[in-house]
């Protein structure tokens, strides 16, 4: 793989890898949400759901995105500006919800996270880009026996194996764009301002 590539895909596929396989306990059939799947950790997300088996339900602010998003392998696109996210999910999934949300955007997305699982769903937390801070209706939780699981990061063995699926072309990772690294602020504006899709690298000369 390029210099590039292999920049790109250690932190995102590992953490994707960690929070939906080893920690979440994904498995075939099932389906996963995530939100602001054109994200940094969107393609690994995708990836590794439709690797096991999984059938995907992305968030995206764009029809445009979303077809980007569906090249990776996404079953289902929600319009996340447009739509009720958690009403449009429920539609989807002909009322039923689904079993894993991968949450990495916190206190504006929590509560949606939670009315659209089904019983005996999983929230597998990885970060709180939105917040940290959240609340929720216990009586909405319990009764379906839901599980909120905390995820961080990876193990050697686990890095190892994505590595191996990465090289065997059956992991990719999705590359925005390339900067210099003298055009650092350059490539940390276009993160704030939510304009990238995939991964941004800064390129050391």
């Amino acid at each position: 793989m390029s210099f590039v590539e292999a920049a790109a895909f250690p932190l995102t596929f590992l953490t994707a890898w960690h929070a939906l396989h080893t920690r979440a306990s994904l498995e075939k059939d099932e389906t996963v949400f995530v939100l602001g799947a054109s994200g940094n950790l969107g393609p690994a997300v995708i990836q590794i759901s439709k690797y096991f088996g999984a059938k995907v339900i992305a968030a995206v602010r764009s029809e445009e995105v979303g077809k980007m998003v569906k090249s990776w392998g996404a079953d289902e696109i929600v319009l996340y500006p447009k739509e009720n996210v958690s009403e449009r999910v429920k539609e989807l999934t002909n009322g039923k919800g689904v079993d894993v949300v991968f949450e990495s955007v916190g206190e504006k997305s929590f509560s949606h996270s939670i009315a659209m699982l089904k019983p005996y769903g999983r929230i597998v937390v990885v970060g709180a880009t939105s917040g940290e801070k959240v609340s929720f209706n216990l009586s909405e939780f319990y009764p379906k026996q839901l599980a909120i699981i905390g995820s961080r990061m990876g193990t050697k063995e686990e890095f190892e194996k994505v590595l191996e699926l990465v090289n065997a072309g059956k992991l990719k990772p999705f590359v925005d764009k390339v900067f210099p690294l003298s055009e650092a602020a350059e490539a940390q504006r276009r993160i704030e301002e939510g304009k990238h899709i995939g991964k941004i690298v800064l390129e050391v000369p």
